[in-house]
């Protein structure tokens, strides 16, 4: 089944907003995927909760509608508006889709209504990250449980970025053959390498939230009586936290707030080593993003960043703690060889896997999965 005269809609996360995207930097990573696929679809409209100011933001974008609360209704009434609006929007078979599991329920009960294929997409599992952030007992992992079972197994085709990922879907009922791994893409036209700066500095870069689950102190820790320049993007409630460890184990640090997504190679590149000490991982956009440039890359041996680093191939693991990763951060500081060789490696498997050619394929193969198995479903009666 052909998808060139799919209308897909792209159901935002809850709360979202392409100027919130704009905000956290993330708007052209997160657009770049969708100007690539509308020359194969008949149009993309963006389902968004922001207001007049996204419809303003999405006139920059070639060929992509957005759907935002532009009159500023009270929430509940947009959401009843929603089903009119998206039948007058649609152009050919629609295909819903969710961005995230949190948006996941009104993306599918809008397909159902509607008459549109459904496929639930997210980039990492809510439940886990509840169940870590506030236990197996908490009402925050349980309605994230019950949210991903009701998403997947309504769904017409589930989308995840990872294999542990598709063997926790599969877990919920779910037949493995309606179940596609599309990972993350990277623009690697952006994000490639270039020459660092040689003005003998030792630099280490550190992209992400300034939350816990990032463990950043403990990043700091392991720089402690290295001698290297610490480079930190992003935003978080650990920032006070970060600065007075900084200054208690004598690391500098640059902090660089938020910035948008063309600036990070350049961050990158200019220290040539990047580390992300995170307690667990989805699927790291700005892992990846790094080793597309070609930089060495350490991260901890935990879910998430095991199955993108390739130990000693593409980049070095290591346990959890200060000890472990200031020794392979060292490693990489005093050895040029071997920064040079795993990125080289790193460089190439994202060209091989993630780049977003590749990653327009296999959205594509989802889309038209979900639109078949819709058709036979609606045959049987389903």
């Amino acid at each position: 089944m052909s998808v060139g005269g799919t209308h897909l809609f792209l159901f935002m996360t809850e709360g979202m907003s392409l100027a919130k995207w704009r905000d956290l930097g993330m708007l052209r990573r997160e657009i770049a995927l969708y100007e690539n696929l509308r020359p194969h679809l008949a149009g993309i409209t963006i389902v968004s909760y922001g207001d007049r100011e996204d419809a303003a933001l999405a006139s920059a974008f070639s060929g992509i509608d957005v759907l935002c609360n532009r009159w500023g209704l009270p929430q509940g009434i947009y959401r009843r508006l929603l089903p009119g609006l998206l039948r007058r929007a649609r152009r050919g078979a629609a295909a819903y889709k969710s961005n995230q599991t949190s948006g996941a329920a009104l993306a599918l009960s809008l397909a159902r209504r509607n008459g549109a294929c459904f496929l639930a997409r997210c980039g990492y599992m809510l439940s886990d990250f509840k169940r870590r952030a506030e236990g197996k007992d908490s009402a925050a992992y349980k309605n994230a449980r019950a949210l991903e079972r009701d998403a997947f197994i309504g769904a017409d085709r589930c989308v995840v970025t990872t294999e542990a990922m598709k063997d926790e879907i599969v877990g919920y009922g779910v037949p493995s053959d309606r179940v596609s791994i599309v990972p993350n893409y990277v623009d690697t036209a952006l994000f490639k390498p270039s020459p660092p700066s040689h003005d003998g500095r030792r630099r280490v870069a550190f992209i992400g939230r300034l939350t816990a689950q990032k463990n950043p102190l403990l990043l700091i820790r392991a720089l402690a009586g290295l001698e290297a320049e610490l480079d930190i993007v992003g935003q978080g409630e650990l920032r006070a936290e970060i600065e007075a460890e900084a200054a208690r184990c004598a690391v500098a640090v640059t902090f660089h707030g938020n910035l948008q997504h063309e600036r990070l190679p350049e961050i990158i590149n200019t220290a040539g080593l990047f580390v992300l000490p995170s307690h667990y991982e989805g699927h790291p956009k700005t892992l990846l993003e790094a080793m597309a440039c070609g930089a060495a890359v350490v991260g901890t041996d935990v879910s998430g960043i095991r199955e993108v680093i390739d130990d000693e191939k593409t980049g070095l693991l290591c346990r959890p703690e200060a000890d472990a990763l200031r020794s392979a951060i060292a490693r990489l500081l005093d050895d040029a060889a071997l920064r040079r060789r795993l990125g080289e490696g790193a460089r190439a498997h994202i060209e091989a896997k993630m780049s977003l050619d590749r990653i327009v394929e296999l959205e594509l193969a989802a889309y038209q999965a979900a639109l078949a198995q819709r058709t036979k479903d609606a045959r049987l009666g389903a």
